[in-house]
């Protein structure tokens, strides 16, 4: 499954393993297990979007 275009907000319950980046602040990233909560950004809800699966 390709990771393009898999996004998730801060709060929700991540869907796929892998390297995260906020789409506002593109130099934000974390490694996100499915199943953990999104993280929130220096305190502030985001939205992320997978780049790498892993």
């Amino acid at each position: 499954m390709d990771s393009s275009g898999v996004i998730a907000r801060s709060g929700q319950t991540c869907t796929v393993t892998g390297v995260w980046q906020v789409v506002s602040r593109p130099s934000a990233t974390a490694r996100v297990p499915a199943g953990a909560v999104m993280p929130a950004d220096h305190g502030h809800a985001v939205t992320w979007r997978l780049v790498r699966r892993s």
